[in-house]
């Protein structure tokens, strides 16, 4: 990653928070940014960076279930967590505890299996290198069965990725209803 990039990147963005029209919309997207936190130094990706910026700032005054769902399929986030290696044989748990954890409801408001289940759940999440969008991999085979706080029992037999997807969103929309 050439420093000039990064440096341009952090001077756009100063710039931007400098001369904008409208002030609480970056602040606010600076709020989120610390929130959603990530690093140059392991993204090492300026466009990704950039695009993060981009969904903090059209989300960054409205709904906090939306936002986190975009943030779950934000190119940064997914390289920084590193939520596009996790496998179905090997769920990557990073991602669901920082969700929970961090992101959402805190310490002490889920349970490990909670963490794993949701875990098993955003397996199909990937990053299309060559268009650099979030792709949902369909054709998992998952099967599972799961009672939380989070979620509703859940059995779950996904021939085809769609299912997979729906339980992802639900495991996002599940953390709102703890509070």
């Amino acid at each position: 990653m050439e420093a000039a990039q990064i440096l341009d990147l952090r001077l756009w963005w100063l710039n931007r928070m400098m001369t904008a029209q409208n002030p609480l919309r970056e602040k606010m997207t600076l709020f989120w940014h610390s929130h959603f936190a990530t690093s140059m130094q392991k993204v090492n990706n300026c466009y990704w960076m950039w695009l993060q910026n981009e969904t903090l700032r059209r989300n960054a005054l409205g709904n906090f279930k939306s936002l986190t769902r975009q943030m779950s399929r934000d190119p940064a986030m997914m390289i920084y967590l590193d939520l596009q290696e996790s496998r179905k044989e090997h769920p990557n748990e990073n991602w669901a505890r920082e969700l929970m954890e961090l992101f959402t409801v805190g310490i002490g408001h889920y349970s490990e299996q909670d963490i794993r289940e949701s875990a098993r759940a955003f397996t199909g999440y990937r990053l299309d290198m060559t268009t650099q969008d979030f792709q949902f991999a369909a054709g998992l085979v998952i099967e599972w069965q799961h009672q939380s706080r989070l979620s509703a029992t859940a059995t779950i037999k996904v021939p085809q990725g769609s299912a997979n997807l729906r339980f992802a969103n639900g495991c996002v929309r599940g953390v709102f209803k703890v509070f």
